[in-house]
């Protein structure tokens, strides 16, 4: 094989790879991606007493939410929370995939 045609093959070997490599990386990343827009986020309660009284809160997909109430629900209902104003979050968007 004459070397110009030894050049052409691997120069499309070399673009066929970083086709492939490309589109693995870009599928990794939208797979890991909890939201697209700020709509899929939501504040939520992650503590038995509220962010207005004590508890903590967090910015988490629509998805997830499921989970946070589901925790909740092994909370007593004679659990003692102090008058302590700790929400901190004003609203929730998406960012980047992910929400904050």
């Amino acid at each position: 094989m004459k070397r110009g045609k030894k050049i052409i093959l691997i120069v499309i070997i070399l673009i066929i790879s970083l086709g492939i490599i490309y589109s693995y990386i870009n599928k990794d990343t939208n797979e890991f991606k909890e939201c697209q827009t700020d709509s899929d986020c939501i504040k939520v309660q992650t503590t038995c007493c509220s962010c207005n009284m004590g508890g903590k809160e967090m910015c988490v997909s629509k998805k997830e939410v499921g989970f946070y109430e589901k925790q909740l629900e092994n909370c007593s209902k004679d659990s003692a929370c102090i008058a302590l104003y700790a929400c901190d979050i004003k609203s929730c968007g998406c960012i980047e995939g992910r929400c904050v």
